[in-house]
């Protein structure tokens, strides 16, 4: 006969496999992605109760039904907006039939944004992108919105925080949104104390409290680094608001983070304005109210100018755009492809698209940086790389620190940069923004940035790493079931 113990114990060990059994059931009629299904199945197999709890709480792009709501009703009210942008004689098309012409249609209906000439570009890296950024505040007349994942307190942090402040002097209203897990030491810091007490409106972006938990999944994450200076000018790219002393980890190794932003100046930046109006009316308190005084009208500042369009991206109206003009962007080389991003853990489609281009004949080179912060993204990426060496793709290490900027050059005539990492988090789940530049000029100027990067990296041997230990390679092979949920 049983006793109370045993009784509970099968009681428990049924009830957990029905739970799995059910959950199981659910990822099939849910229909999702065929990988991220599989790692799913494989954690709810191979984690008995944790599994399931995992499950429940990240399993699913959940934001929650009361955000869902607010959500359309700022959608509602800015489409008006974004309309605007069509009718205005600086939208701009490329070449009929160019391949250039069915990437921007495509991220077009995607994100109702169209591509906008009369803007005048600029490449800013590391340094250089704070005291443009800075300057741009110092001469502000109207309004700065400023957006960022991470703000690290201390160094450029601070220097930021300041200009902010002495535009709110002037009268200049001045709006800060923040992510609330990669600025949560901000949130609580005497900076942030110092920017409200100035008047600066500061409001946490997707807060990540237990009370949500039931209702929204926690680690959907704005990712978005923005910019908007009295609706004319916009800073976006990978650039956080840190410095060379910030660290993730207790690595001193890994060195300084290396990041590559873009200033716009023109009528893309009433897109940009559009982009940011989205994510502050989903979390700023009080009613929702949207007027003509948020969104300025651009006025071209070249004739023809440079033409540019805003892509955004993430959980609701938008999750697959920037994902989709990436696969359309790789499948449009017909001589050279180079990419660079810290974190390459892709999906299927984009490692079919790249394997494609090097057995078509593309030149392909990937940048990913020597060293990282994450060791199990690490693993799972490096799983990634044996395919595509075996294929002619030439896989290159960044030596100098982390590399971090997130930039695609096509054939040096179409130049993709911003906040979007190569891994299926970047492209499901966070909240990203990225600048699409049909300009070949503009183009060259990117791919002779990643050429610099390219001779501080170190090529990869595609049989030396074939010969690596068979225990590093199970390592790496198991991380890489996990691809689909880092």
């Amino acid at each position: 006969m049983l006793d109370s113990f045993s009784i509970g114990l099968v009681v428990t060990l049924v009830f957990d496999a029905l739970v799995r059994l059910g959950l199981v059931a659910r990822i099939v009629m849910r229909r999702g992605s065929v990988p991220v299904s599989l790692a799913w199945m494989v954690v709810l197999l191979f984690a008995p109760i944790v599994g399931a709890i995992l499950y429940l709480l990240v399993g699913e792009t959940r934001l929650g039904r009361r955000r869902l709501r607010r959500h359309a009703r700022v959608l509602d009210q800015l489409r008006p907006y974004e309309a605007g942008l069509w009718r205005e004689k600086w939208t701009r098309w490329p070449t009929e039939q160019s391949s250039e012409q069915s990437i921007t249609r495509l991220a077009t209906a995607a994100t109702g944004l169209p591509p906008v000439s009369g803007n005048r570009l600029e490449l800013l890296v590391e340094g250089a992108f704070f005291d443009r950024l800075i300057r741009d505040i110092d001469e502000a007349t109207d309004q700065v919105n400023l957006q960022t994942y991470i703000w690290m307190t201390g160094g450029v942090g601070d220097r930021v925080a300041g200009a902010i402040i002495d535009a709110r002097s002037r009268g200049v209203t001045c709006r800060v949104l923040v992510d609330g897990v990669g600025s949560r030491k901000f949130l609580k810091s005497e900076t942030c104390r110092r920017l409200r007490a100035a008047g600066a409106e500061v409001v946490e972006a997707l807060p990540a409290n237990l009370l949500r938990l039931p209702f929204a999944r926690l680690d959907l994450r704005n990712h978005r680094k923005l910019a908007v200076i009295d609706g004319r000018i916009a800073h976006l790219g990978s650039h956080n608001l840190t410095d060379e002393s910030f660290r993730v980890t207790l690595r001193p190794s890994i060195g300084p983070w290396l990041d590559a932003s873009i200033r716009v100046e023109g009528p893309a930046a009433q897109a940009a304005q559009l982009v940011f109006l989205q994510d502050w009316l989903l979390d700023a308190p009080g009613p929702l109210e949207v007027d003509e005084h948020l969104i300025p009208d651009p006025d071209p500042v070249e004739e023809p100018g440079t033409v540019v369009q805003i892509i955004p991206s993430g959980p609701g109206r938008v999750p697959a755009a920037i994902h989709d003009m990436m696969l359309a962007s790789i499948w449009s080389a017909r001589r050279e492809l180079i990419l660079t991003t810290p974190y390459f853990v892709p999906d299927e489609a984009t490692r079919t698209a790249l394997r494609a281009a090097a057995l078509r004949g593309i030149d392909v080179t990937l940048v990913v940086p020597e060293r990282l912060d994450g060791i199990l993204v690490a693993l799972a990426g490096a799983a990634q790389l044996e395919e595509l060496l075996d294929v002619g793709v030439k896989v290159v290490r960044h030596q100098r620190g982390l590399l971090h900027a997130k930039t695609l050059t096509v054939d040096r005539s179409l130049a993709v940069v911003g906040s979007v990492n190569l891994d299926m988090r970047s492209f499901w789940l966070n909240f990203e923004l990225t600048l699409l530049v049909p300009d070949e000029d503009f183009a060259s100027y990117v791919a002779w940035m990643q050429t610099g990067y390219i001779e501080e990296s170190v090529p990869m041997d595609g049989t030396a790493w074939r010969e690596r230990p068979v225990a590093r390679r199970l390592i790496e092979n198991l991380a890489r079931l996990l691809g689909p949920l880092l």
